[in-house]
């Protein structure tokens, strides 16, 4: 099976996620969430969307 072409798989993907939007056939019913604190004098830190802390470009100043 090939796969589509990027402008297309996009939106492929945004029909679907509508879809799922609409009809709501799933509801989670846990959500992952982490708390994190950090000093004012620390820079740079960077969390992505899947919480990872990269510390790569951190600082203290």
């Amino acid at each position: 099976m090939r796969r589509p072409p990027n402008r297309q798989r996009k939106q492929l993907l945004a029909q679907a996620e509508q879809i799922l939007m609409d009809e709501m056939p799933i509801v989670p019913i846990y959500h992952n969430t982490e708390t994190w604190v950090q000093k004012e004098n620390v820079k740079g830190v960077l969390i992505d969307g899947l919480g990872f802390i990269d510390w790569k470009w951190a600082t203290v100043e």
